[in-house]
């Protein structure tokens, strides 16, 4: 029975250790995201989709982020209270000669169970998305990781109504992590038309608007989703650049939901750390066998 009991405690001690490593406690309790859990787009751009998390169909499985573990340079491989994991661009961009153009995490928000009693008709409207946050390392000074939000078309001829693109960071070092944030100076820059089936310009009143003053003037409008890219589609620069501890919130601040980006899915990790809870049971009965 004893012996029972201490391997139930390794297994247990082993697990929380490794659940504190993959993303802390100091966040309340984020969902763990891998590039393992990103499913391809089963209709591209469709929203029909029960997808959550994804990836640019338009990139096949090459479009994933990369899982990262480990230090970076002489910092944690994770954002400051996300564990020592994130999600890595490794883009080597055309503009470079080839490689992949850019990677996506796309996010459809109405398939986010902590939404899901801020949503209209079953789908979020842009005015109630009232902020957004997420952390990077940018490791070459190249292009960092930015937010593209899609608007449902509702009755346009083109495949979204509205674009709505946010500044790309501009982290000061290329040796630490940064927090960006749409209520702390990360505005949106450019918004894009595309009603009529061809993109047009929209007009906005200053470079750095907030994203809550753009969402009130779409009010009615949908989140289709929200692309969080490295580089982008055409003559795109390489991108170096890690993310992680991403932050959604909506409703007023009624719901929030916090993503940690760690290397592979949890369950593989539990089935790891339950092994190595299972081997060391065995090694100390051999001992006390050998003893």
């Amino acid at each position: 029975m004893m012996k029972k009991m201490l391997m139930i405690r390794c297994v247990l001690a082993l697990s929380l250790g490794v659940l504190l490593l993959a993303g802390g406690m100091a966040h309340g309790v984020p969902i763990y995201l891998s590039p393992g859990d990103l499913q391809q787009d089963p209709v591209n751009r469709d929203d029909t989709t029960t997808v959550a998390y994804s990836w640019d169909l338009d990139l096949s499985s090459d479009g994933r982020p990369r899982g990262h573990v480990g230090l970076i340079g002489t910092v944690s491989g994770g954002a400051p209270g996300y564990g020592n994991s994130s999600f890595w661009s490794d883009v080597q961009g055309s503009s470079a000669g080839g490689g992949r153009d850019y990677t996506s995490l796309r996010i459809y928000p109405e398939n986010i169970q902590e939404f899901s009693g801020v949503l209209t008709g079953g789908l979020l409207d842009i005015a109630d998305l009232d902020a957004i946050s997420y952390w990077t390392l940018n490791a070459s000074d190249d292009i960092d990781w930015r937010i593209n939000i899609y608007t449902d078309p509702s009755g346009s001829s083109g495949w979204y109504s509205h674009r709505i693109q946010l500044a790309i960071p501009n982290n000061p070092t290329t040796t630490d992590w940064y927090q960006h944030d749409t209520d702390a100076g990360l505005g949106v820059v450019a918004i894009d038309d595309y009603t009529n089936g061809s993109h047009s310009a929209v007009t906005i009143g200053g470079a750095n608007d907030e994203l809550s003053e753009v969402g009130a003037l779409y009010s009615g409008e949908t989140v289709r989703f929200m692309d969080f890219i490295a580089s982008y589609g055409t003559n795109s620069p390489p991108s170096d650049a890690y993310i992680d501890g991403i932050m959604l919130t909506a409703g007023n601040g009624r719901v929030a939901h916090e993503m940690d980006l760690v290397p592979e899915p949890m369950s593989m990790i539990m089935l790891g750390s339950l092994g190595a809870g299972m081997f060391a049971s065995r090694r100390m009965r051999r001992r006390k066998k050998d003893a």
